[in-house]
C-alpha cells in the first residue's frame, strides 16, 4: 500500500479517538480496527522475513513504550514514539559508524535508553 494511503488510514483512524466519538461521527468501528490489525499483522510478517526477532520487537516496542510514558493522549505517544524512534535510528548509526560497532545493536542500545530515560517521569 503507499505510505499516502495508510497515513491517510491512520489520520482518520486516530481523528476521532472515543468509541462513542467514532460511532456519533459515522465510523465504521469494526471496519478501522480491522484495518489497523490487518496493517500491523503485515508490519511483523513483513519484519520477521527482513530482520532479527528481538530487534524488531525492541524497535516496535521501546519508542512507544517511552511515548506511553510521556503522554496520556494516542496522538502525543504516536508523536513521542515516532521521535524516538528516528533519534534512535540516528544516534544509533552515528555511534556505530565512529565506535565501529554492530549498527543493529547500537541502534537497539540508544532505542533503550532513550525510552528507559524517561521511567521516573510523570506524564506530559
Amino acid at each position: 500500500m503507499p505510505l499516502s494511503l495508510l497515513s491517510a488510514l491512520a489520520r482518520s483512524y486516530c481523528s476521532v479517538l472515543t468509541l462513542s466519538k467514532r460511532q456519533v461521527a459515522g465510523f465504521s468501528v469494526t471496519l478501522y480496527h480491522n484495518i489497523m490489525l490487518f496493517m500491523i499483522a503485515l508490519t511483523v510478517i513483513v519484519s520477521f522475513q527482513t530482520v532479527v526477532l528481538y530487534w524488531f520487537s525492541d524497535l516496535l516496542i521501546a519508542p512507544a513504550g517511552g511515548g506511553a510514558l510521556l503522554s496520556k493522549r494516542i496522538e502525543v505517544m504516536m508523536a513521542w514514539a515516532v521521535l524516538f524512534g528516528a533519534m534512535s535510528m540516528y544516534f544509533g548509526l552515528l555511534i556505530s559508524y565512529h565506535f565501529n560497532f554492530a549498527a543493529g545493536a547500537s541502534i537497539i542500545l540508544v532505542a533503550i535508553v532513550f525510552s528507559s530515560s524517561f521511567s521516573f517521569t510523570e506524564y506530559a
